[in-house]
């Protein structure tokens, strides 16, 4: 009996993550067309630049996959409040991580109020429901993250070479970023590792306060969050740990370190992920 009982837990486990595969991203692939259309738009607007400077100092070179990877992550430099430099958070990075909590908002709460409670009823576990949808959550990212990665790829093969070799001249006057102390592993480090993590931290957080508020909220408080994160440097402000520009590695411990931002965003992937079951399993939810 017991056997029978694990089976049939399973089959629910996998029947839910199914139905929040298909139905959160599959029939939902329109959605995802625009992050490649935001990363061509981002790629072409670096190499017009990078082929300008480089005809006006004579020069020939290849652009590298690291070169167009630290540009579009680049973010912008610690904000010093000044008259004759207004404050612009870069459109490019505001663009795709406003997008990316627009993904995240549009579905958990939309299937909640259609074929969310139904299926939860049937499967009677909250447990799994919950978890299933932060495991929808979880891909969603690396889906996200994968169609950026895969868009540098294709433009940096169409364009320059497919290496993580960095041009730190050309960071420098084009990205306008020093990256002669920035090695490949920390750029994979901040890029591959610190940058999604921080992604999943905060798409799980909005993801439990839609649950708590209305989803327009939430998603409200992300797109706060990270203003004020590119307005203020401050290790609890998450958004610091999406730009390179903020990383202790680029401004020599004036900025957030790496280690501790990988910390703080699993820390409230754990919260967001246990407060949201002991909401859900408490709640009157129908």
């Amino acid at each position: 009996m017991k056997v029978s009982d694990e089976k049939l837990g399973n089959r629910v486990w996998i029947g839910l993550i199914k139905h929040d595969l298909m139905v959160g991203i599959g029939y939902s692939w329109k959605k995802f067309i625009p992050i490649i259309m935001i990363m061509i738009l981002a790629c072409a607007q670096f190499y017009q630049e990078t082929q300008l400077y480089l005809e006006a100092t004579h020069q020939d070179l290849s652009l590298s996959m690291a070169d167009y990877l630290v540009d579009v992550f680049k973010g912008m430099e610690i904000y010093i409040p000044s008259k004759d430099d207004p404050f612009q958070i870069p459109a490019i990075w505001l663009l795709l991580n406003v997008y990316l909590a627009y993904l995240v908002a549009s579905y958990p709460a939309k299937d909640m109020a259609s074929f969310g409670q139904q299926i939860m009823i049937r499967s009677q576990s909250r447990r799994k429901w919950w978890l299933s949808k932060c495991l929808w959550n979880i891909i969603t990212v690396l889906v996200f993250y994968s169609l950026i990665f895969a868009t540098i790829f294709v433009f940096s093969l169409l364009t320059g070479e497919v290496t993580l070799v960095m041009h730190n001249e050309i960071n420098e006057q084009v990205s306008e970023i020093t990256t002669s102390h920035f090695t490949t592993g920390k750029l994979l480090e901040v890029v591959g590792v610190l940058t999604i993590l921080t992604s999943m931290a905060l798409s799980l957080l909005e993801m439990l306060l839609s649950f708590l508020i209305k989803a327009v909220y939430s998603f409200t408080i992300i797109v706060v969050v990270l203003s004020i994160s590119a307005f203020y440097c401050h290790p609890l402000l998450i958004g610091n740990y999406l730009m390179i520009m903020r990383n202790n590695f680029i401004i020599s411990n004036q900025g957030v370190d790496s280690a501790q931002g990988m910390v703080i965003s699993l820390l409230i992937i754990l919260l967001s992920t246990t407060i949201g079951y002991i909401k859900l399993k408490s709640s009157d939810i129908f």
